[in-house]
């Protein structure tokens, strides 16, 4: 992934983030809800852009947080049927990708 490209994923996450937070009054179920969906479509934008995958569906989500940041993990499952291991350790950082070969095959990704 080109330095550009990055510095724009970043910037549009947060754009996005800082929107997200101005309406105070919300309830905190109504913004924890926004927030699994910035995640999301920060996920469909950088696998996009880096491994050219347009995203079918996700399964096996797991989100946790660890010592103040948001850890994410999720595999990505493409309309090609590719399909890729993401991890994201931090809300501010970027998707890491890991191809799975052979998506039959439930051990090898």
């Amino acid at each position: 992934m080109t330095r550009l490209l990055r510095t724009r994923l970043l910037r549009t996450r947060l754009l996005r983030t800082l929107a997200l937070g101005l309406p105070l009054g919300l309830g905190a179920g109504i913004i924890a809800a926004q927030a699994q969906a910035t995640w999301e479509i920060d996920l469909a934008e950088e696998v996009m852009a880096a491994e050219n995958c347009d995203v079918e569906y996700l399964s096996h989500v797991v989100e946790r947080e660890i010592d103040g940041k948001q850890l994410v993990m999720v595999k990505v499952h493409c309309r090609d049927a590719r399909a890729f291991d993401a991890m994201r350790p931090d809300e501010f950082e970027l998707f890491q990708f890991n191809e799975c070969r052979n998506v039959n095959e439930e051990a090898e990704c």
